[in-house]
């Protein structure tokens, strides 16, 4: 019988004590801006192709009244505007879309600074152990505030 393949989120933690700099730089900061990169892209495509159909339709609104169409068609287009300003209030694509981005560029700018040392770890130069300690604390801090952000911009109430 076949090994069960491990999940995309399963196959990034190790169940060891210590871990070296390059298996978190593999399975945690790698994994993450990957990560992060995708979620990105998704939430720029709703936002982008939410917003595109919203201003069509509204534009189309005035238009087709003008033109005598009838009540129908406008009337299903201002529905489907609604829709979708509701849908952008309730997910949040845009405000998704530019965290998770900044998020992906933070942890980014973090791993060159890191490999190159320079930025903060330039006066850890020399002293591997205390950069690595700080590149963990700095990733994970902005791992959890990136998450602190997701669930506040999920559970705010609507305006």
């Amino acid at each position: 019988m076949a090994t069960p393949q491990p999940s995309a989120v399963e196959s990034h933690i190790k169940p060891q004590l210590s871990i070296s700099a390059e298996d978190y730089m593999k399975d945690r900061v790698v994994y993450k801006i990957n990560l992060y990169a995708k979620k990105s892209a998704q939430q720029k495509f709703w936002y982008q192709l939410t917003s595109v159909l919203g201003i069509i339709c509204a534009a189309s609104v005035p238009v087709l009244i003008n033109l005598g169409v009838g009540v129908t068609v406008p009337t299903l287009l201002s529905l489907v505007v609604t829709i979708l300003v509701s849908l952008e209030k309730v997910f949040h694509f845009r405000e998704h879309w530019r965290n998770y981005d900044a998020i992906a560029a933070f942890l980014r700018s973090e791993q060159l600074q890191f490999q190159t040392v320079s930025g903060v770890y330039k006066e850890k130069a020399g002293k591997p152990e205390e950069a690595f300690r700080l590149f963990v604390r700095r990733i994970e801090e902005g791992i959890k505030e990136e998450r602190n952000d997701t669930i506040e911009m999920r559970t705010r109430e609507t305006e």
